[in-house]
């Protein structure tokens, strides 16, 4: 089944892209390479005739929360939408969550490998942050530039389709689908949606990322809120930091509730929790007044995450969530 998403908050970084909603800022930048012929007749559209007609898509795109902006080098190059998939085209998945993505990109910046840059990083986000079991993926057959960004992917071939254009023709495409690795498709055909273990997100500032990161912290101190409460011994989580590129993945060891940070920093090894060995005369459970008020901390207490298995993902991009 489709999961709702909505994207209007979300950056993601990789080495030569950002990927963020669009703005209205975009407008001249989407309407340079939406009119050039060629360019939006591989995504089922016909070339802008004009600037009036890009701001209606623009209006669309920002509205629907759901297509990512390509910018590179400051300009807006193309798109990348988590569209909804036909559900009727798999049945098979309707105990799953999944969606369909769909991309274009400027004429001008083809063959330089840009999209599969930019659709990479989209499948992390939303097998990551999202947690997805699947996506899927279609292009007409006679695509063979947006196939080998698919193959790129790693999707795999499921059946033809026929799909219909904007222009009133209907084509005979494929479709693809990628599964999260927490979600595996028996022999058999029947799915398997048991999940042993979730994946959480997670924001860290720059210090106690790169503590994470080279082993010395091995403990992550939270609010033990709702979000908290949904973390289960064997769960991973992904650390993320907007001034480092890349992100971390741990998994979570064990978990040790209190009732406040008082309590924790008598018992646990603030060592372990980031704090160098210069700060550990001076450490306070005081100094987590900067990041959470004295009345949250009394109505949910807090939790102590024990990390280990630090691992850096697959180098896609920083994702802001």
């Amino acid at each position: 089944m489709n999961k709702p998403i909505d994207i209007s908050k979300v950056i993601i970084h990789t080495e030569r892209l950002t990927l963020r909603a669009f703005t209205q800022n975009d407008l001249n930048d989407l309407y340079q390479y939406a009119k050039v012929d060629g360019v939006g007749q591989m995504a089922g559209w016909t070339p802008h005739k004009n600037i009036a007609e890009s701001q209606q898509i623009l209006d669309m795109f920002i509205s629907g929360n759901k297509t990512f902006a390509i910018e590179y080098q400051g300009k807006v190059i193309g798109s990348v939408g988590v569209e909804q998939y036909d559900e009727a085209l798999l049945p098979q998945l309707q105990q799953l969550s999944g969606r369909e993505i769909g991309y274009v990109l400027s004429k001008e910046y083809w063959g330089n490998g840009l999209m599969t840059e930019a659709v990479k990083a989209v499948i992390q986000y939303l097998f990551e942050c999202q947690q997805l079991d699947f996506i899927a993926i279609t292009h007409y057959s006679y695509n063979t530039r947006s196939q080998r960004v698919i193959q790129k992917c790693g999707f795999q071939y499921v059946k033809d389709v026929q799909l219909s254009t904007r222009y009133n023709t209907v084509e005979q495409s494929k479709l693809y689908i990628l599964y999260n690795n927490a979600t595996s498709q028996k022999e058999s055909g029947q799915v398997d949606v048991g999940k042993p273990n979730c994946m959480h997100t997670m924001q860290l500032h720059a210090s106690p990322f790169d503590k994470i990161a080279d082993g010395s912290k091995t403990i992550e101190l939270r609010l033990y809120d709702a979000k908290r409460k949904a973390i289960n011994v064997g769960d991973k989580i992904l650390f993320w930091c907007k001034e480092r590129k890349g992100t971390l993945v741990a998994t979570v060891k064990a978990m040790d509730v209190f009732d406040s940070f008082e309590s924790l920093y008598k018992v646990l090894p603030l060592d372990k929790c980031g704090y160098s060995i210069g700060e550990l005369a001076t450490a306070s459970a005081q100094d987590m007044l900067r990041y959470y008020t004295k009345e949250d901390i009394a109505q949910y207490g807090v939790v102590a995450i024990h990390l280990t298995d630090v691992a850096w993902t697959q180098n896609y991009g920083t994702i802001r969530a």
